[in-house]
């Protein structure tokens, strides 16, 4: 299934925001999406945003697996809560273990009127 235009999709407490959404079905719900089964992968696009409590995150691109419970944001995404903001290459929300990891990320954490930028590599975890 295909949505265009400003969807706007909620499960529990976690929104998702997109210009576009494509929702892939189990194979036994493909006729009957309320039956057992559902949704198994929402792919976004364009200006996505994601919002679960205080977290919010906006990328460009974006995978919710449900079977993985985790979301993957590509193209220039970013991620913030509160007095931080973390860029990267890719963020990975993980429900399941209830983590974050940032590939190639740069850290922005601001107490006051005070600034701090930190630059790594790696993969960092929130």
């Amino acid at each position: 299934m295909r949505f265009e235009g400003h969807v706007s999709i909620w499960k529990g407490g976690l929104h998702l925001e997109a210009e576009r959404a494509t929702l892939f079905l189990a194979p036994d719900s493909a006729d009957a999406p309320s039956k057992s089964g559902g949704v198994t992968r929402i792919e976004l696009q364009g200006d996505v945003r994601i919002q679960q409590g205080e977290q919010h995150a906006r990328a460009q691109h974006g995978v919710y697996d449900r079977g993985k419970e985790e979301i993957v944001l590509t193209g220039e995404p970013v991620a913030w809560e509160r007095d931080y903001r973390v860029k990267g290459e890719k963020i990975i929300f993980s429900m399941a273990e209830k983590r974050t990891r940032v590939e190639r990320s740069e850290v922005t954490i601001q107490t006051g009127n005070t600034e701090q930028r930190g630059i790594q590599k790696r993969e960092a975890d929130r």
